[in-house]
């Protein structure tokens, strides 16, 4: 985003260089035509990028424009903190205070999650990266690293924006990426052995879809 907004700025700077002769300035007609289709395509990517990717800033959005999404084997309940097995011993103040809903396996779900997007909007991933046991079997030439995520157009969100970490009853931190998907869109996730991707909604009601 830095480097876009670096961009814009340059190139702007650019096509107003001006050539001194005989005592005034003359603009440069090559020179503004050329850095005025750079300073438009900037433009362009700069208002994509602010379109599809989430700022720290846009924590509202999340909730604004929730997915509407399904996810094999596992169902909507509200995310709060619990106790037993399987619940969450800490869960971030933004996520709390903006209602949000976690996907719970409530069947097989190996480690995986199977997500379809119903409706366009903003999609919150959990996943742990702690050991959960050996490669056997080769599930971990499955995974998703923060690198791949990245890649796909996931921001990773940080505890200091989420206010918290979220953590499960057994210790495991997550880290959680967030990314606005379109209708129809297929993603099969593994992060680790065991725990699946955990698939976080804010809910604009703050109920189960």
């Amino acid at each position: 985003m830095h480097q876009l907004s670096s961009c814009v700025i340059l190139t702007a700077y650019r096509f107003l260089l001006i050539d001194w002769q005989n005592g005034r300035a003359v603009t440069s007609v090559p020179i503004y035509t050329l850095h005025m289709k750079k300073l438009l395509t900037c433009f362009a990517a700069f208002a994509l990028i602010h379109a599809t990717t989430l700022r720290g800033a846009d924590l509202d959005a999340l909730q604004k424009f929730p997915a509407i999404v399904g996810v094999l084997n596992m169902k909507p309940v509200t995310l709060q903190v619990g106790e037993g097995k399987d619940t969450w011993s800490r869960v971030p103040d933004q996520l709390t205070n903006r209602k949000a809903i976690i996907f719970k396996p409530d069947g097989g779900v190996n480690g995986v999650a199977d997500i379809t997007v119903v409706e366009e909007g903003w999609v919150l991933i959990a996943v742990n990266y702690d050991y959960q046991g050996n490669s056997g079997g080769d599930w971990d030439k499955e995974i998703w690293t923060a690198r791949n995520f990245k890649s796909k157009g996931w921001t990773q969100l940080s505890a200091k924006e989420l206010g918290g970490e979220l953590v499960k009853s057994d210790g495991r931190a997550q880290t959680i990426f967030a990314k606005r998907l379109k209708k129809g869109t297929k993603e099969r996730i593994r992060c680790n052995k065991y725990d699946p991707p955990f698939v976080i909604i804010l809910d604009k009601a703050g109920k189960p879809i």
